[in-house]
């Protein structure tokens, strides 16, 4: 059983890296995860860009040799270090500004610049010290500016400062991050079940192809194969899972998370993940005839969550939240990851005003709910397997699936006029099925093999007719013999091999197939080799 897991396991992990439409399925919803939060940044940086202006100094002091009006002045210079300050005059002239030097008086007195530098020297350093007129906006950091680009010329640097204004936009807001990273991680909870349908749908080609049939002739056992699935998709989903709740609290600024908390997110996210592969392979065995495209059944999950979403919504509004909470938990795949976020979502953002923080009674049952789910779908799984699935050759270790009886339904027919070589087969055939020699018995014996379906082109509803595909088709196939069934298109060769390798139920007639095991048969050459 652990070699046909690892072997399946590999099988899968090969058939995923050339699948091209599966990727292609995958990156497509990563970019759709990914494309709020790049319409976020680029909003941000265009609105950044046009809500900004520089600050120069031509905002409030006039160039030499221009007048001043109401709007710009000259800059006031005040000296009170008692000694000459000609560099640093100098290194203000370059900046293109005017300047009116006052030494010995008061500057307050009159309210005529826009702003004023005053220079004083404590213990051999010079200080400065900055003033603005009150009716002017912005004017502090324009004259922190002069001083430091003065500074600059005065060692001989030709770098320049340039400061912007930004008075419609602040960048960190907490508030305003905290409710996108909410709208966020809710985008992110109704994007995440479309991922299991593209990967863990792979039974349904399986089937088509019948290469389930072939492994399962050739001794595979049932619980073997979905474990195999499941060592691969698992891991699939739950890094695509991780890497999304991490991408959220690298873009989160505030978390407020506790060591319980985060062991409870950690958790559920594993709980779910699990219960959610287990929950696509019941949807692949079910509805592997019909409704079997993964783009559709990926549409319905994003659906059914965008639904269960409003309908918890609804229900946290009125007075019946805890009921609505334990019922959609238990009863909804879907929904626990969404009840985990939703009722903790300080978990993300610290917010004490926000009304969706829940207690712990309520997470706790989110997280634990899937590991339920996940064991509700096991026995479903097996469930479908003893239901619906084909015969197994050997006893299932972990399912318990014994092989069948065999039953031997009585032929409504009897043989017509037949060839002798036709007669001289079946008298054998009666001899190997009477003989008690084990030794001396064909590996395979078909009597009287007929195989009838129900014709859909019946003209009468009423009475129901039935189209023959086989009848009394006998013969045996002894230990190193090849054996040829030749006949033209819808003879029944398929179906007869079919029948043999127990892929199609028979109507009436017996198989008997020495040791259990047949080996893998080519159904469409009808060639059968031992």
């Amino acid at each position: 059983w652990k070699q046909q897991v690892c072997a399946l396991a590999k099988i899968r992990f090969l058939k995923l890296r050339h699948e091209d439409k599966t990727l292609r399925s995958i990156l497509l919803l990563f970019g759709l995860f990914m494309l709020p939060l790049a319409i976020q940044f680029i909003m941000l940086d265009v609105w950044k860009r046009l809500n900004s202006w520089e600050l120069s100094s031509g905002l409030y002091f006039f160039p030499p040799g221009k007048q001043s009006h109401k709007e710009v002045t000259s800059l006031l210079v005040f000296n009170e270090t008692g000694s000459s300050i000609q560099d640093f005059i100098h290194a203000l002239e370059t900046q293109n500004i005017m300047l009116e030097i006052a030494t010995g008086k008061n500057i307050t007195e009159k309210l005529i610049h826009n702003g004023a530098i005053q220079v004083s020297c404590e213990n051999q350093s010079y200080r400065f010290t900055v003033m603005c007129s009150i009716e002017t906006i912005n004017c502090f950091p324009v004259l922190v500016n002069i001083v430091s680009n003065a500074l600059l010329r005065t060692l001989n640097s030709t770098a320049q400062i340039r400061i912007w204004s930004h008075p419609f936009f602040y960048e960190n807001h907490p508030e305003l991050w905290d409710y996108f990273i909410s709208s966020y991680l809710i985008f992110l909870l109704l994007l995440l079940p479309g991922f299991p349908p593209h990967f863990a749908m792979n039974s349904i080609q399986d089937y088509k192809i019948k290469a389930r049939s072939q492994l399962r002739v050739s001794g595979l056992f049932p619980s073997a194969y979905w474990c195999g699935q499941a060592l691969v998709d698992i891991p699939l989903y739950l890094i695509l899972l991780f890497s999304m709740f991490g991408m959220i609290f690298a873009l989160s600024y505030r978390i407020s998370m506790s060591a319980s908390e985060a062991l409870a997110l950690f958790t559920g996210i594993i709980g779910y993940g699990v219960s959610m592969i287990l929950f696509v392979y019941l949807i692949a065995f079910t509805f592997r005839k019909r409704c079997n495209s993964c783009d559709f059944w990926s549409f319905i999950f994003i659906a059914v969550t965008l639904v269960i979403f409003i309908i918890d919504t609804i229900m946290r509004i009125t007075s019946i939240e805890t009921i609505s909470h334990y019922f959609l938990s238990i009863l909804i795949p879907l929904y626990p990851l969404i009840g985990i976020v939703i009722t903790s979502l300080k978990i993300f953002v610290e917010n004490e005003n926000f009304s969706f923080a829940g207690n712990w009674n309520n997470i706790f049952i989110s997280v634990f709910a899937p590991y339920l789910h996940c064991a509700v779908f096991i026995f479903l799984l097996r469930w479908l397997e003893v239901k619906y699935g084909k015969a197994v050759m050997r006893e299932d270790p972990i399912f318990r699936i014994s092989p069948r009886k065999e039953i031997n339904h009585q032929n409504p027919e009897g043989p017509e006029e037949e060839d002798e070589d036709v007669q001289a087969e079946r008298a054998r055939i009666r001899e190997a099925i009477d003989s008690e020699n084990q030794e001396e018995k064909p590996i395979i014996i078909v009597n009287d093999l007929r195989k009838e379906y129900k014709d859909k082109k019946a003209s009468s509803v009423f009475k129901k007719r039935k189209k023959v595909a086989t009848k009394n088709v006998s013969f045996c196939v002894k230990k190193g013999e090849v054996f040829g069934l030749l006949g033209p298109n819808g003879a029944g060769k398929s179906t007869t091999i079919n029948m043999i390798t127990g892929e199609t139920s028979l109507t009436a007639g017996q198989v008997l197939i020495k040791g259990k095991v047949p080996l893998p048969l080519n159904c469409k050459r009808a060639q059968l080799a031992f």
